[in-house]
């Protein structure tokens, strides 16, 4: 045994209870009982406490600009836009991820001619976005 084994050894029988082991390769007190075997209880070296994170919104990296235009929907999303109603009306008890799948599954159904309705939706609304682009970097 080392000295700083026989050193904690020491220092740990004051601190074991009759069903506790030292193990000094650890530096912990052990238990001896319970389903799983041995459980490592606390009383080893200490973590470093560091300052808790508060719970709440991350900070960004950079500021978010406030009068930025959003981005243009996709044609997806204007389908999701028309389709959403309906299909919840069909399926009341569906969760949110189950109306995603079905709706998914619809998207994949439209023909290339039914998707190009959205498409132009998606151009007007691409056409938007660079005016309002253009205006808010002037």
């Amino acid at each position: 045994m080392t000295d700083g084994a026989r050193f904690f050894m020491s220092q740990c029988a004051k601190k074991c209870t009759a069903v506790q082991v030292c193990n000094p390769e650890s530096r912990r007190c052990v238990l001896r009982t319970g389903a799983i075997g041995k459980r490592i209880l606390g009383n080893g070296p200490k973590k470093a406490n560091g300052p808790k994170k508060a719970n709440g919104p991350k900070e960004r990296y950079y500021p978010k600009k406030a009068n930025k235009p959003k981005r243009p929907k996709s044609s997806y999303f204007f389908f999701l836009d028309d389709v959403r109603g309906p299909i919840k009306a069909r399926n009341p008890g569906a969760t949110i991820g189950q109306l995603g799948k079905l709706m998914g599954l619809e998207w994949g159904k439209l023909s290339e001619a039914e998707k190009a309705k959205y498409a132009k939706s998606y151009a007007k609304n691409k056409i938007r976005y660079e005016q309002e682009m253009a205006a808010y970097t002037m």
